[in-house]
């Protein structure tokens, strides 16, 4: 047996082979079209690359995504946007069969280059296939989108680049060649997961490698000399996604870096001491999770620790350092989370993506000692097959699959939707279930399905979900969404936000009547501002004395059907229109001018949302006549609105899309500034008269050293 298998497992082509078939076993549903991930990959990214393709389908530009939360430059965010699969899949495929394929690729040659770098290490042939193994056991809890998947990808071909290149510098041969190729995988890295921290905990155990190969063989200079040039060139092709990423992390709540505390609650938090008993409990989810990595390789692992190896030393070291960090209040981590970088991420249990890269290193060198020893081949045969049956079996337990037909359904609210002229949608308590709890009360059974669950997120216009369908949303989920929107957003109720805020309407346990209250009566002209014209509410607002007209229109959930003393409840959503919602272009009749945004936003609270508080220090607060003024839209796309002004004063016109850099306006083909209005949106002075008004957002403009300072 162990000779079949040798001769399987003895040649790369073979074992790129070996990769494809181990990630096809539980891969095939995505690939034959039966069934979708759902998760950060349906949210995050499927919607993304949806709106990224329908953009390039109608000819317009894809780095504006005016359709949620006031707009956003998606592309400076973690959607892979320049990465070469993205590039190539999308153009052919549908967005959900590019992704998957994206994701397959990925995975395969992860899981191939771990092969690789354990058979460099001359750990013969079979010891790697049960270290690949386990490798991918310990990754699946971190492979929950294709970005981190990509750092998957990089950290064992880093290893084994530098691994290779020191082999080199040894027999005084050259290794210009592998600087291409680590070069390559520098910039795959950035381009592929820059604002996931996979890339960066990749490089920081790969510069470790480095020095330690380098002492030990005496070749340091070289080696750092290599290393320092590959994150270089790399990290030139990487400024195409790294300087977007940089200069929108400025404007978002992790400008600055997390604090300490920030840092230890997401991600999973950090690790309990009981939580190694993890290490022998498959079938886990969550942050907590990351220490699994197969029953069979932990024993391996284990056993690692009584062999003497001078390169193993480095991986049981490495194992070590990474297990402490992820511990939560671990001082290791308190260090990390100091350093540049490093205190743009979350949860200290994120440290074993390098932990379980070691770990699972440890247990091919475990085999390897095990399988000289080995004479029944019975045994070894079962050996195999536990492996992949954990393999498979864990698999299946972390990729969340779904029925692709529940997505590419149209959901009714869509069908709804595509009948009314074009607006703004806000689902105002609809976190999830919460919508079903407070329809029928907290003494009604909380439905354990995951497929309702799923339909009524699509039907309810989840954060990004729109994008699916193009419909306007005033919600909006990115890990960088930009501060001062996320808190307009958090004051009104939204999902997703991300950001911790006092004032979300979210975190509070009230009753829905106080909900109601709130929001449609104390802060209804925030919905105002927002541009919120469709309110998708599963309460009959008038219930609550709240006046707003309906449109006729409402969507029942009969997948919801629930049964309450003997009788059945089918929950429905009503759909509102609010006529006094801002257009995406108005006239503000008075303008209050701000000394900074922070003092800005607390005067346009205070003063119950209403006005239009502008930052200008220079500036003296106005009334403007707004009846002497028209405003009429010649063009209009993504990025770009062309107006026909006419007024017989000047006036203040108000753009209601977020206020970002890459962004300016011009008066008859003169540039003018652009001020902040209530912290987010963008206005402009114009004279009286007639003129032609634009407004165009340039992504390159964010490459220019003047917006890279700012």
């Amino acid at each position: 047996m162990q000779l079949v298998l040798e001769k399987i497992f003895n040649r790369w082509w073979k074992r790129l082979l070996v990769a494809t078939f181990l990630v096809l076993l539980i891969f095939w549903p995505l690939l034959i079209g039966q069934k979708i991930l759902i998760g950060d990959s349906l949210e995050y990214v499927i919607s993304s690359w949806t709106f990224i393709k329908d953009s390039w389908t109608s000819g317009e530009s894809p780095f504006w995504n005016p359709l949620n939360g006031g707009g956003f430059p998606m592309f400076a965010s973690a959607i892979q946007f320049f990465s070469p699969l993205t590039q190539v899949f999308l153009r052919i495929f549908s967005p959900i069969d590019a992704y998957h394929a994206v994701f397959f690729i990925t995975l395969v040659l992860a899981l191939f280059f771990m092969f690789e770098f354990l058979i460099a290490l001359d750990l013969g042939v079979l010891a790697p296939l049960i270290g690949g193994i386990a490798f991918f056991i310990a990754e699946l809890h971190y492979l929950d989108t294709t970005m981190s998947a990509a750092g998957t990808l990089i950290l064992p071909l880093l290893f084994l680049i530098i691994w290779r290149v020191n082999k080199k510098v040894q027999s005084g041969e050259g290794w210009v060649g592998y600087l291409l190729a680590g070069s390559a995988t520098i910039a795959f890295g950035f381009v592929s997961g820059t604002t996931y921290w996979q890339p960066f905990y990749a490089l920081v155990a790969a510069l470790g490698f480095t020095l330690y190969l380098g002492i030990r063989k005496k070749s340091w200079k070289k080696l750092i000399l290599f290393f320092i040039l590959i994150n270089f060139i790399g990290g030139l092709v990487g400024l195409i996604q790294l300087i977007p990423t940089f200069i929108l992390t400025q404007s978002s709540g992790r400008s600055g870096g997390l604090s300490y505390q920030e840092g230890l609650s997401g991600g999973g938090g950090g690790l309990q001491p009981i939580d190694l008993l993890r290490f022998f409990y498959p079938l886990q989810g969550g942050g907590d999770a990351y220490v699994y990595m197969g029953l069979i390789p932990f024993l391996f692992m284990a056993a690692s620790f009584f062999r003497k190896d001078k390169t193993l030393r480095f991986f049981k070291w490495l194992f070590i350092i990474a297990l402490l960090t992820s511990f939560h209040y671990s001082p290791l981590f308190w260090f990390f989370q100091h350093l540049p970088i490093f205190s743009f991420f979350r949860g200290p249990s994120r440290f074993m993506f390098i932990g379980s890269f070691a770990a699972a290193t440890m247990a091919a060198f475990g085999a390897q000692h095990f399988l000289a020893k080995i004479k029944n081949q019975k045994w070894f045969l079962i050996l195999i097959i536990l492996l992949i049956i954990d393999f498979a079996i864990n698999f299946s337990a972390v990729f969340k699959e779904f029925p692709r037909a529940l997505v590419e359904k149209l959901p009714e609210s869509v069908r709804m939707f595509k009948k009314l002229p074009p607006g703004i949608v806000f689902s105002p308590l609809a976190d999830n279930y919460r919508f079903f709890v407070y329809a029928f009360g907290p003494k009604s059974p909380l439905p354990d399905k995951p497929n309702e669950e799923l339909l009524f997120d699509l039907e309810s216009f989840h954060p990004n979900l729109n994008l699916l369908y193009g419909i306007p949303s005033s919600e909006l989920y990115d890990s960088l969404i930009p501060f001062n929107v996320a808190r307009l957003l958090g004051w009104i109720g939204a999902r997703q936000i991300n950001i911790d805020l006092a004032e979300k309407l979210t975190k509070h346990d009230i009753t829905p009547n106080e909900l109601i209250h709130l929001l449609f009566n104390k802060r209804k002209p925030l919905l105002d501002f927002l541009g919120i014209k469709y309110i998708f509410s599963g309460f009959k607002l008038e219930a609550y004395d709240v006046s707003l007209p309906q449109t006729g229109e409402f969507v029942q959930f009969d997948f919801m059907a629930v049964n309450i003393n003997g009788k059945k409840h089918i929950p429905r959503a009503l759909l509102y229109i609010n006529p006094e919602a801002k257009p995406a272009v108005y006239f503000s009749e008075k303008v209050i001018f701000s000394q900074n945004e922070e003092l800005a936003f607390n005067s346009w609270r205070d003063n119950g949302f209403k006005d239009t508080f502008v930052v200008c220090p220079s500036c003296q607060s106005e009334t403007f006549r707004v009846g002497d003024g028209e405003i009429t839209i010649k063009e209009k796309e993504n990025s770009f609105i062309k107006l026909a002004v006419n007024s017989n004063e000047k006036q203040f016109l108000v753009f209601s899309q977020n206020f970002l850099p890459g962004w300016k306006a011009l008066i008859d083909d003169s540039e003018v500034p652009i001020y902040s209005v209530n912290t987010v949106f963008m206005g402009i002075f114009v004279p009286a008269g007639t003129h032609e008004v634009e407004f165009v957002y340039n992504p390159w403009d964010l490459f220019k050293p003047s917006s890279f300072l700012k």
